[in-house]
């Protein structure tokens, strides 16, 4: 029976037991929530010097730079200008927030980056306007709830999260967005709990890629994750025919 979906397997990193997964899981859960406070103050600084394609990095809820600090250091050392998008507190609405990032483009003048989206990042992501798509070459997603996120019922009461459950009026125009998003790739946990299921956290694409791991925050602070994005970035690179000729030129 043919997959409808791809299934991401390292040829680096050997499959870990679930307890393991789980262990790293919590680990990172722990790291995430104890940067918020000390990150309103000290954010990670961007990386503007490279001479690969710019990468754009957009906080999920809370999320306040650290959480990229493992894919930020390997795509500096591979030569990616890296931009650190995050939302200073989580009371406005994500149509602000896209707006905002969309601001943040302009002004740092990014164009035709690639843009990897974690959480309510895809969908910040997906809003955004013609002036901020036509930026972007292409746009990763991990972990963004496509279908609302169940465990935004649980969560203190914000804009934001009120706007990502399930059926509300937000979700439902936004799947307009998810669809109209040209060159954009999901990427989901097989076990997700802020998802509820697998299936939330994908834009019902042949090529959403299955990582074969445990947890939401393992899809950008683990091992795996990491990996997994760096290979999609480098494949789309070496996709660049200019990017070819200039290294040849130099050969």
């Amino acid at each position: 029976m043919q997959s409808d979906h791809l299934v991401y397997l390292s040829d680096n990193l050997s499959a870990r037991p679930l307890s393991r997964q789980i262990l790293s899981e919590m680990k990172n859960i722990f790291l995430y929530l104890a940067s918020y406070i000390p990150g309103l103050l000290i954010r990670l600084p961007h990386v503007k010097d490279g001479e690969n394609t710019p990468v754009v990095l957009v906080s999920g809820y809370m999320g306040k730079s650290w959480e990229w600090y493992k894919l930020r250091k390997n795509l500096a050392q591979k030569g990616y200008p890296v931009y650190i998008f995050t939302h200073r507190f989580q009371i406005g609405n994500l149509v602000s927030k896209s707006r905002a990032l969309e601001e943040f483009l302009i002004k740092n003048a990014i164009t035709k980056c690639y843009i990897v989206s974690h959480s309510m990042g895809g969908l910040i992501t997906t809003g955004l306007g013609y002036r901020g798509r036509d930026r972007i070459k292409k746009a990763i997603s991990l972990g963004t709830p496509f279908q609302g996120a169940p465990l935004a019922r649980l969560l203190p009461a914000s804009i934001a999260l009120w706007q990502m459950r399930p059926g509300t009026s937000f979700m439902n125009s936004a799947a307009y967005g998810f669809n109209t998003f040209s060159n954009h790739q999901s990427i989901f946990a097989k076990y997700d709990y802020a998802m509820g299921k697998a299936s939330a956290a994908r834009l019902g694409r042949f090529d959403d890629i299955l990582l074969p791991e445990f947890g939401h925050l393992n899809l950008i602070m683990g091992d795996l994750g990491v990996e997994c994005i760096e290979t999609l970035l480098d494949a789309e690179e070496n996709k660049d025919t200019k990017k070819m000729l200039r290294n040849e030129k130099r050969e």
